[in-house]
């Protein structure tokens, strides 16, 4: 195919960087990720900090309910007020604020709740939140069911979850998938500069006056030109996401071949999407070829410190989080913190995942329609511009 061998053409003129991207990323990733560090079992570790407001009596639910959760996290003292200062800067990953007359109303079967207050996507809040709705859904099947005293009830409760809470913390928490999740995070960096790079610099080639004139007189459709364009930043893409999988697999092994790998696989296969189609729209957008690598960088980097892939989410500011939500990179490094953690692969742990790749693919459809609105524009003027300067 023609298209092809253009294409292969100018991208091994531009090897050099490539190979330079990739030496970094493997580099980095030897140093962070080659450790193959044993999987613990270290439960106590993965407990994050709570503050539980009660503003009901000190009732038999709430001490047993709060005891609970003691398995799940550990409870520090914070003011009502201070709530919010101290999920900004960290030092809780939620707030539960327990309403008066809670105990009395929930036992009623009255619509009654306990009040959240998280930090934004903090995928450690959720065994949490599920385990204190676990705790409440099972008090309240044994009132429904049973005639027994809420001592009674309350005794059942506690006996019935200790079993799964032993069992819980027989399951091995792999902290060694944080390394692959680093990974990942990191591996958001190299997609956007590379397929960025290769994409413009192919355009701004294939956009030159020479070329497209040689293009006009050539019996080669250019429809189909197009299309086995596309096809070929695609087929690009692929083979560098391949690479890089591959790459993971040999660092990481056993991480990687597990249920958890298959979903970082998934996500970054569909955060690729997105970098290809802004891409396109980047290289619509470029006249000048000295400014390719200056764009490249200030787009890769500020994207990659936005959304957490370099710095951790959960350290990073509330502004500086609420920018990166225009970013697709973001989602994508918030999907890697979930799955790095998951160990129960329920659809309820899942649609967040799926919810956010969905965002990304939306991301995808705006930047590819953008780049098209663009393209086809600047056809207009292009024609137009030949018809003035054409002879009569």
């Amino acid at each position: 195919m023609k298209v092809y061998s253009l294409y292969l053409k100018i991208v091994k003129k531009n090897m050099a960087s490539i190979i330079a991207y990739v030496i970094a990323f493997v580099f980095i990733a030897l140093i962070f990720g080659g450790s193959n560090a044993e999987p613990t079992v270290d439960f106590e570790g993965v407990r994050n900090p709570v503050a539980f407001i009660n503003n009901d009596e000190d009732t038999i639910l709430i001490s047993n309910l709060k005891k609970y959760l003691e398995n799940y996290a550990y409870f520090k003292e914070v003011e009502v007020e201070d709530i919010p200062d101290a999920l900004y800067f960290r030092e809780i990953m939620i707030a539960f604020t327990v309403p008066e007359g809670f105990t009395e109303q929930f036992l009623k079967g009255e619509e009654v709740t306990i009040f959240e207050q998280s930090v934004p996507d903090a995928a450690a809040v959720v065994p949490i939140t599920q385990a204190l709705n676990k705790y409440l859904k099972r008090v309240k099947i044994y009132q429904d069911y049973t005639d027994d005293s809420l001592e009674e009830i309350i005794n059942h409760v506690n006996n019935d979850l200790e079993k799964e809470v032993s069992a819980t913390r027989s399951i091995v928490y792999d902290q060694s998938l944080n390394t692959a999740k680093f990974y990942y995070n990191y591996l958001s960096y190299l997609l956007c500069a590379l397929i960025i790079t290769v994409v413009c610099l192919i355009m701004f080639r294939i956009n030159q006056l020479d070329v497209k004139r040689r293009m006009l007189v050539s019996p080669y459709p250019q429809s189909k030109f197009s299309f086995q364009l596309y096809l070929s930043h695609f087929s690009f893409s692929i083979i560098v996401l391949i690479v890089f999988v591959g790459l993971s697999f040999l660092l990481y092994k056993n991480r990687m071949v597990s249920l958890n790998g298959v979903l970082f696989i998934i996500n970054a296969f569909i955060f690729m999407i997105p970098m290809l189609a802004l891409a396109f729209l980047i290289s619509n957008l470029i006249k000048n070829f000295n400014v390719i690598a200056a764009v490249v960088n200030v787009i890769s980097l500020g994207s990659a410190f936005l959304s957490g892939a370099f710095v951790p989410q959960f350290l990073l500011g509330k502004t500086v989080l609420t920018i990166a939500h225009i970013l697709p990179n973001y989602y994508y490094v918030a999907n890697n913190e979930r799955i790095a953690i998951l160990t129960n692969f329920s659809w309820d742990n899942l649609k967040n995942i799926v919810f956010y790749m969905i965002i990304q693919l939306m991301f995808a459809v705006v930047l590819f329609a953008i780049a098209l609105f663009i393209r086809i524009k600047k056809r207009k003027e292009e024609n137009y511009a030949d018809d003035q300067t054409s002879p009569a």
